[in-house]
């Protein structure tokens, strides 16, 4: 019997004592609900991990990675699945964070905790009961800590407060002997600096702790162009992004949709540039800065308006459903 299947035969010989010690359920290939529970966002990925654990807390957490590290399986974590990654493979035991979503807000000190599977729709939204915000991507389904472990450049403030991970102010992580440890830069700070820095393979991040900040408007949308003006475009995105102030966050994209149901007829089956704007500020100031761009070309669409932060999604417009994206990133010289 080789390694692989001596293993195989360890963990479906121990499975009843993995149920016994979790409060959350445990689903393998053959069971009602393994399907859903490794669905995922991104469906260029497929996963068929030997077993799953739908976490519900750190100590489910760790007793999964306890019996993983004890019947030979790997271990991979699931939240949204929104990110690249490589399929989970029947050596595998896969833990899932679905059932993991507290929020906890401290207005008084601009603070918020969040387990692991928070969406950022779900934190902006309670956040803004209080006059607060964090540091949200483009897209509201995204999750907050997978987010953020990858360094977090915000879409809405990210000139004004920088990158989301600057503002991390502790972490509960399970790492590799299934120990839960609280990390912050006064203590674990080179397990702290890893996760930030390093992203994968530090630990299972349980919980993560953020500063918030006092912003509950912006001015803030979107600018179409037919693609023919492009470098019109993108000369006056040049010239504005040279100077602008901090308040001031932007970014463009070259669009060539297909005949969809969702987006709009002018976008559909040519070259579209999309100019996103979001400024910390009033309107007034916030359109000033901006006329530049709408006096380069003229707009197939003008989507930029005062908005509540709640509303951040709308700036970008990313897909809400299932899809198989794949990307190529890089950067520009001046």
């Amino acid at each position: 019997m080789s390694e692989r299947d001596r293993a195989m035969e360890s963990w479906r010989n121990n499975l009843s004592e993995l149920r016994g010690l979790l409060r959350g359920p445990v689903f393998t290939p053959d069971d009602a609900g393994y399907d859903r529970e490794v669905a995922v966002f991104n469906m260029a990925v497929r996963h068929r991990p030997a077993l799953v654990v739908g976490a519900t807390g750190a100590a489910d957490v760790s007793e999964a990675v306890r019996f993983a590290a004890r019947n030979g399986l790997n271990v991979a974590v699931l939240n949204t699945g929104h990110g690249p990654t490589v399929g989970a493979e029947a050596d595998t035991l896969m833990i899932t964070m679905r059932r993991m979503s507290g929020i906890t807000i401290d207005a008084e000190r601009y603070w918020a905790r969040v387990d692991a599977r928070v969406r950022f729709g779900q934190l902006v939204d309670s956040a803004a009961l209080y006059g607060l915000a964090p540091l949200p991507g483009s897209s509201s389904g995204v999750g907050v800590v997978g987010y953020t472990l990858a360094g977090g450049a915000s879409s809405t403030m990210g000139r004004k407060y920088g990158w989301a991970a600057d503002h991390v102010t502790a972490m509960d992580v399970l790492t590799a002997d299934g120990e839960l440890r609280c990390v912050s830069p006064e203590s674990e700070s080179d397990l702290f600096g890893a996760l930030l820095g390093g992203k994968s393979n530090f630990g299972v991040v349980v919980a993560m702790e953020f500063t918030l900040f006092p912003v509950t408007q912006l001015y803030a949308g979107a600018l179409f162009y037919s693609g023919q003006y492009t470098r019109q475009v993108l000369q006056a995105y040049r010239e504005l992004t040279a100077s602008a102030p901090d308040e001031l966050t932007t970014g463009f994209a070259l669009l060539n949709l297909p005949p969809l149901p969702s987006p709009p007829p002018f976008m559909q089956g040519q070259l579209t540039v999309s100019v996103r704007v979001s400024y910390v500020g009033d309107a007034h100031t916030g359109s000033a800065l901006i006329d530049p761009l709408r006096q380069a070309a003229p707009a197939l669409g003008d989507a930029v308006t005062s908005m509540p932060y709640t509303q951040f999604a709308s700036i970008s417009n990313d897909p809400t459903d299932p899809a198989p994206p794949s990307s190529i990133s890089g950067c520009f010289e001046n």
